[in-house]
């Protein structure tokens, strides 16, 4: 953190060092201060993908989904296949309280003969959200 703090003292406008300043404060559990240096690395630069996903990260640590969502868009707008936006996107929605089948995609159907049993391990499993985040 020492050296994120000197570096920015050196020079303040430094956007990478901002954004990793905010996802080592994310990392020692302190999502309100590393929102708050997201929100300085983009006021200096507001098109940066980086700073508005790790945003959007720390306002879904933070429990702000609805907020989450609105950077998850903008930086989605900026780079519209970018898997771990999406993917992260998808976890704000549910956090939101969006069911998998309100998003109107196609889910797949397993045959009503199908049974789980602990002794088939070889058995399909109904997958679900991923809840680990992806860190830009």
């Amino acid at each position: 953190m020492a050296s994120y703090d000197k570096a920015l003292a050196v020079r303040p406008d430094f956007v990478y060092a901002l954004c990793n300043r905010g996802v080592t404060l994310q990392d020692l559990k302190r999502p309100e201060e590393a929102l708050a240096s997201y929100d300085k690395a983009l006021a200096i630069s507001p098109e940066d993908f980086d700073a508005l996903c790790n945003r959007a990260n720390a306002l879904q640590d933070l429990k702000r989904p609805e907020e989450a969502l609105a950077s998850y868009d903008k930086a989605l707008a900026i780079r519209p296949t970018a898997g771990e936006a999406l993917c992260n996107r998808g976890i704000a929605l549910n956090n939101r309280g969006i069911a998998l089948q309100d998003l109107k995609r196609p889910r797949r159907r397993w045959p009503a003969t199908t049974r789980h049993s602990p002794s088939a391990p070889t058995m399909p499993r109904r997958s679900t959200i991923a809840a680990t985040r992806f860190r830009t």
